[in-house]
């Protein structure tokens, strides 16, 4: 009885969270050698953590169990948009072709970034309108650089899959390249 009580929202969230947890573990299972299944995967964990702080952040909590969730969602997207980008860049093939310069570059702006949202500096503060639970952030003076980043990330993701595949000879990678680009795009955008 209690499950036709529980708002649609959260439902949808457990549900979304379920989905992409199994998913994600039956690509990286399926060969986890291979640079695609392994990037996949922590694409999808980032993303059902990013669900599960979404969902925690607009929760009846106390302000300080807000702010901090609302600090998770931000460092989980940091994660999502960088294993988005080194997915796109892989797929579809097995091996990753980005430099060890590149890669190193990637993760430690990604840390770096991402230790920034945990911080005041990207969220000093929360406000909650009365009779909400939706938190209302302050920002804080190094929100410009996750803004940024996010956006650098994700128009290099975009890129990258629409170069791809424009120049894709092969029907069925080409379709396989569009199907993500839909997907890529809906996730941003919708």
């Amino acid at each position: 009885m209690y499950f036709l009580n529980t708002p649609l929202p959260f439902v949808i969230s457990i549900l979304s969270l379920s989905i992409n947890l199994v998913l994600g573990l039956i690509v990286f299972l399926g060969n986890r050698r291979s640079s695609t299944n392994v990037v996949f995967g922590f694409l999808n964990i980032f993303l059902a953590f990013f669900t599960v702080a979404n969902l925690l952040a607009v929760s009846p909590l106390g302000y300080a169990e807000k702010l901090m969730w609302l600090r998770f969602v931000m460092f989980s997207a940091v994660f999502m948009n960088t294993f988005l980008y080194l997915f796109v860049r892989i797929f579809p093939d097995e091996e990753i072709n980005i430099s060890l310069n590149k890669k190193a570059l990637i993760f430690i702006s990604s840390a770096i970034v991402g230790s920034l949202t945990l911080s005041p500096l990207v969220f000093s503060a929360i406000t909650i309108p009365k009779g909400s639970n939706v938190p209302d952030p302050v920002p804080g003076s190094a929100v410009y650089l996750f803004g940024l980043y996010a956006i650098i990330l994700t128009v290099l993701s975009i890129w990258t899959l629409i170069d791809k595949f424009r120049k894709e000879t092969d029907l069925i990678r080409k379709r396989q390249i569009q199907y993500i680009l839909i997907g890529t795009g809906i996730m941003f955008f919708a």
